[in-house]
């Protein structure tokens, strides 16, 4: 449930910082069924999909330790930082698009 936990504050910060920085979510683990009606109940601005831990590690070759994990790619395409489980505050995830997506 850390997912689901932390959707609040990337759905906040995606209002904030959407025009200067790309989100997309990832339905990992999850029913896909489950995921859609959560979604349906819960919109956001930002595309989400439903992939795998292995789909995943084209993006991060070491693979996806746990869930949650947030990866901050930059504008090069190379990843800037991996934050492994949930964020418990806007203020910390804020921080860190600041740092590391902008």
């Amino acid at each position: 449930m850390p997912c689901r936990t932390e959707f609040s504050l990337f759905r906040s910060s995606s209002i904030q910082y959407g025009r200067d920085v790309a989100f997309l979510g990832a339905d990992t683990d999850d029913n896909a069924g489950d995921a859609q009606a959560f979604l349906a109940q819960h919109r956001v601005i930002y595309p989400s999909y439903q992939a795998s831990r292995s789909q995943l590690g084209a993006i991060l070759p070491g693979g996806i330790e746990s869930l949650p994990t947030t990866i901050f790619v930059n504008r090069e395409g190379k990843v800037a930082y991996v934050h492994i489980g949930q964020y418990v505050s806007q203020g910390t995830l804020d921080a860190d698009i600041q740092k590391y997506a902008r």
